[in-house]
């Protein structure tokens, strides 16, 4: 420290600083009046600015500043500058968080294929289905037909032979009025003719018209039996449709009901292993964050012990040439930064030209 008095200044040797310094030369204690102390000022920085080693002390810093940025596009963080800097937390955690969002997307892409397939299959069920049923409507609609035309042609055969049988139960009756009307026309007079020939043809109509009676009473009755037949028929396809519907509906139920645990089953199993592979993926990143960090703390020790050591080495080489200049020239205080507003001169270019360019 130094200490000037009213009268005399007492000057004692001073290691120069960074900041705000004062560096004397004397070799010994001694008064000196206060008003003929020679103090030069001089700009540090411009000087170290000058020294031969300046550019490859911004190389090291440049190179410094890169290896920071660097490591902050990393971790998505600006790393904080001590020298005991810690794993970024916040980073991971975002990188962690992102890896985490992107397999949640993942996961509702893969349940909105699962839900497409769902829809298709239960679709492409229902048109199966569907098919089934208008087969079995078909057939049975089919058969239904030949049944009713089987049915239809057993009547009318049925009816043929009661005509028939019919018929031939008033067959000798007609047979012998007509016999009886071709005598009445041949052996009978005119006006007898006549009314016999009436009176037969009569009985004639009377019994074929019994013979339709009975004919139509017997259609009537097979007609009946067939419209039975056919409700009856309707009625029991209608029982097995119904039936065969509710076949199809539980099959496609139970179907529908083992693909959707099909596709449960896979989603599971492939979350699973993608949750798993995320866990390693997230540990692999964190370990690989923890070397790249630990690579990235010991490069950046390493230059800012050199940008150090660089600095303190040319302070050195200023202060010692500075010294032995100031000898030289009978300088006596040699001040820097706050210290320069005591009385004093610049002595910043001419110490610089004396000092680099020799």
């Amino acid at each position: 420290m130094t200490n000037i008095k009213l009268k005399y200044g007492l000057i004692a040797l001073v290691i120069i600083g960074i900041v705000g310094i004062a560096f004397t030369f004397r070799q010994s204690w001694f008064r000196v009046p206060a008003g003929k102390v020679k103090v030069a000022r001089v700009q540090l920085e411009e000087l170290l600015a000058q020294h031969p080693d300046w550019s490859k002390y911004q190389n090291l810093q440049r190179e410094l500043n890169k290896l920071e940025q660097n490591w902050a596009k990393e971790i998505g963080e600006n790393p904080s500058l001590r020298d005991n800097i810690g794993l970024e937390v916040e980073g991971l955690q975002r990188q962690t968080d992102e890896i985490q969002q992107a397999f949640n997307e993942e996961v509702q892409l893969k349940l909105a294929n699962l839900n497409k397939a769902l829809e298709e299959y239960i679709k492409n069920r229902q048109n199966q289905a569907a098919s089934l049923y208008k087969e079995k409507v078909d057939a049975l609609n089919d058969r239904l037909t030949k049944e009713l035309k089987s049915r239809a042609d057993a009547n009318n055969e049925a009816l043929s032979r009661v005509r028939a049988q019919i018929q031939s139960d008033y067959q000798i009756t007609l047979s012998n009025l007509q016999l009886q009307l071709t005598v009445a026309e041949l052996a009978l007079n005119p006006q007898e003719q006549w009314g016999e020939k009436e009176k037969i043809q009569a009985e004639i109509d009377r019994i074929n018209r019994e013979i339709e009676d009975r004919v139509r009473a017997e259609y009537e009755k097979l007609q009946a039996e067939y419209d039975h037949f056919v409700e009856q028929r309707k009625a029991e396809i209608s029982t097995e449709l119904e039936a065969y519907q509710k076949q199809l509906r539980q099959e496609m139920s139970a179907d529908i009901q083992k693909y959707r645990e099909k596709l449960e089953s896979e989603f599971d199993t492939w979350r699973q292993k993608r949750e798993a592979e995320l866990q390693n993926a997230v540990k692999s990143r964190e370990e690989q964050l923890s070397q790249e960090f630990r690579e990235y703390s010991a490069k950046r020790q390493v230059l800012v012990a050199q940008l150090k050591q660089l600095k303190e080495d040319m302070l050195w080489e200023v202060k010692t040439a500075a010294k032995r200049m100031a000898r030289a020239k009978s300088v006596d205080l040699v001040v820097t930064g706050d210290l320069a507003r005591l009385p004093s001169f610049d002595w910043t270019a001419k110490l610089a030209r004396e000092l680099y360019e020799k």
